[in-house]
């Protein structure tokens, strides 16, 4: 069968992941979003698809991917199977503090700063207000092909 115009992934061996979201490729990439997960690596992406408003996270991030794509941009996912992936994430997200967007309103402890204070539209502009002012300005839609 030709596979052209599907895309391919290693299935994952283990359920416990890290992984980091951004936009571009793995030579040149802008993460905004490093995270990690004993459940499986398909679970946890459909959590930021379905973005549900009582799960915070899960909300903050899809909200960040929608409007990322909106814009044209193409959202990626690099992730790893790790034996500890809370000690992983934070090795990831230590490494990355350069790369990642200051005063992110996608780390955990923003997370959890707006948890049942703030509408979702609220919530919801923020996400957008804050890519707006770090990301897209000095981007462009990526190409479709």
């Amino acid at each position: 069968m030709d596979f052209s115009g599907f895309h391919e992934v290693d299935f994952p061996k283990k359920h416990r992941i890290v992984y980091v979201i951004g936009i571009g490729d793995k030579d040149k990439s802008r993460p905004f979003y490093v995270g990690q997960s004993s459940k499986h690596f398909w679970c946890r992406m459909c959590d930021y698809l379905s973005a549900q408003e009582k799960a915070s996270t899960d909300f903050k991030v899809g909200e960040a991917i929608k409007y990322l794509q909106e814009k044209g941009q193409s959202v990626k996912v690099w992730y790893r199977e790790s034996t500890d992936p809370r000690k992983d994430e934070k090795e990831i997200r230590d490494r990355l503090a350069s790369e990642l967007p200051p005063a992110s309103l996608l780390t955990p402890r923003a997370v959890r700063a707006t948890t049942g204070t703030a509408s979702p539209e609220k919530v919801r502009e923020e996400i957008r207000l804050f890519i707006d002012n770090h990301f897209l300005p000095d981007l462009k839609p990526e190409p479709r092909g």
